[in-house]
């Protein structure tokens, strides 16, 4: 492997590593029992697939049988949520009890292809029975099953990456929602070829999203997105590159505006030293919907649905950076603005700051605190929302024997809405206990 490939592992490495710190104890800590994000797609590189990723991220297996290596593991989590519905004016609490189980597992095949899996399912029991709708059964957004090749110069990813969503919404875009169950499959195959100093990524993606509760059927959608982006080494440790995508998306029911978008940018990234790493980004970005046939209208929820007409087209940007204070504290910082596919209109323009820092300044305990700002602003001219959403979050793991981890998370969440009934405040406190096999 090149020094150039290696500093670029290196830094997707690192990334991945401080998102994987977060996520663990933060919102998707403790295995989605917590509220998420709605599912939508990628509409910049920020999130976008890259075959990169999966060279050398290798999990501690603990089990055998015959060529397959696996990791598993299981874990019970208890939540107590004070505004399951993120309502302003009937707040619905809640107790709820989560059993999960996680399997890894990866099968080389030769010494250039490998097979990997990746299933985090559970089950949520409500004792309050505050949600009367959606499914209590969940799949972890990282599950995965993926096959991966080395040919020469050449890295393939074929992938099919898949998740059900079981809790309460935590989006800009949304308020009053007891409850919000979505299954999305995401299919695709990203090339990765390394030429000397260049390096070429292509790839084509289609996401296929279906609502379990009934009274967000308007937002089953699918969309097809192509994709590829060119890394032009300066150094052995950072370079420039171009981006693009175009997408297509399409909802299946006559409520939501159909929509086709491209975007096209510059990127700069790499490794400053052995303990900062970043990555920014600029380009331009274009969004056009179909014409609405009509008034329609989704009882409960507001916004333009099929009367909204506006387009957008406009300037995409984000900026983040992993450093390394010390051995004991890693923190990361993410700035963006971003226009998103909206959920009660065309689409909502986001602007966000994320901060993520871990602290293993205790033995044996790790630490994560979180701090995240948004504003969200609707298209379209009757009932649009403008609104913005923060909040903080401190948790911490505890590994007190060789296979069993103790968690445990506090986390606060306030929207202020310019639209009536739309605000609210949600206090979530979590405790959990995994055994890894």
């Amino acid at each position: 492997m090149s020094e150039v490939t290696r500093s670029k592992f290196s830094f997707q490495r690192k990334i991945a590593l401080a998102a994987a710190a977060a996520i663990y104890v933060a919102a998707t800590s403790m295995q989605s029992v917590c509220a998420q994000d709605i599912i939508r797609p990628s509409l910049t590189r920020e999130n976008a697939p890259d075959n990169r990723t999966f060279i050398d991220d290798e999990p501690n297996y603990n089990a055998q049988l015959g060529p397959v290596s696996f990791l598993l593991d299981a874990s019970l989590f208890a939540e107590y949520n004070d505004n399951v519905n993120l309502s302003e004016v009937n707040p619905q609490s809640d107790v709820i009890i989560r059993p999960t189980i996680g399997v890894t597992a990866k099968w080389d095949l030769s010494e250039a292809t490998s097979l990997s899996l990746r299933v985090g399912f559970g089950y949520s029991f409500y004792l309050n029975d505050s949600v009367s709708s959606g499914s209590a059964f969940s799949l972890d957004q990282g599950s995965e099953i993926a096959f991966n090749i080395f040919i020469g110069d050449f890295r393939i990813k074929i992938y099919d990456s898949f998740s059900l969503t079981d809790s309460p919404v935590d989006s800009v875009g949304f308020s009053e929602v007891e409850n919000f169950g979505q299954f999305s499959n995401t299919a695709g195959i990203a090339i990765t070829w390394e030429l000397s100093d260049f390096v070429t990524t292509i790839g084509f993606q289609r996401n296929d999203t279906f609502a379990v509760s009934g009274n967000f059927d308007y937002l089953d959608s699918a969309t097809d997105q192509v994709y590829g982006n060119v890394y032009f080494a300066i150094t052995p440790t950072w370079g420039v590159g171009i981006e693009g995508a175009i997408s297509s998306t399409r909802y299946d029911q006559n409520v939501q505006n159909d929509a086709k978008g491209w975007h096209a940018g510059v990127f700069v990234e790499g490794t400053l030293s052995e303990t900062f790493s970043f990555r920014a980004a600029v380009g331009y970005q274009v969004l056009s919907f179909d014409d609405p046939s009509g008034f329609s209208s989704v009882p409960g929820i507001v916004g333009s649905l099929g009367n909204d007409t506006e387009d957008f087209d406009g300037v995409y940007a984000n900026f983040g950076f992993t450093h390394e204070l010390n051995a004991s504290i890693t923190h990361e910082l993410t700035i963006g603005r971003e226009t998103t596919l909206g959920v009660n209109s065309n689409f909502i323009d986001l602007f966000y700051v994320r901060h993520t820092a871990k602290w293993e300044i205790i033995k044996d305990v790790e630490l994560i605190t979180r701090l995240f700002y948004e504003e969200g602003n609707e298209s379209g001219v009757f009932n649009s929302e403008e609104a913005t959403r923060y909040g903080a979050s401190i948790g911490a793991s505890y590994q007190f024997a060789p296979t069993w981890i103790l968690s445990a998370q506090y986390s606060f969440i306030r929207k202020d809405s310019n639209l009536d009934l739309r605000d609210y405040e949600q206090n979530r406190i979590l405790l959990g206990i995994t055994y890894q096999f």
